[in-house]
């Protein structure tokens, strides 16, 4: 049975669209696994250093300036991923729009 053409878009943006979602949640699982690791090593750095082993102060506020924009950065990103994989699953109403903007169903 052949398809029309409209069910040919549809398959192939639907496949488009999955392939988007899985790369945008790796994506994301790589830099939290990046985040995760940064910020546990330098929190071991900090905690496993000798009491008196001097430690230069301008060290400490670049970890934690790093820690707080790491730590910014990935709750941004945690908000905005599933905000905007929404917003992709409602956009297949506009991709198939005939006369006078009715969507075509079958």
């Amino acid at each position: 049975m052949k398809e029309s053409s409209d069910e040919w878009i549809l398959k192939r943006r639907h496949e488009d669209l999955s392939l988007t979602v899985r790369a945008s949640w790796s994506l994301y699982i790589q830099f939290y696994t990046v985040f995760l690791t940064v910020s546990v090593v330098g929190l071991g750095w900090v905690l496993t250093r000798p009491a008196d082993a001097p430690i230069v102060p301008r060290a400490k506020h670049v970890l934690a300036i790093v820690f707080v924009i790491q730590t910014l950065l990935t709750a941004i990103i945690s908000h905005m991923l599933p905000r905007g994989l929404r917003a992709g699953r409602r956009s297949p109403r506009r991709w198939l729009s005939g006369p006078a903007g009715s969507i075509v169903r079958r």
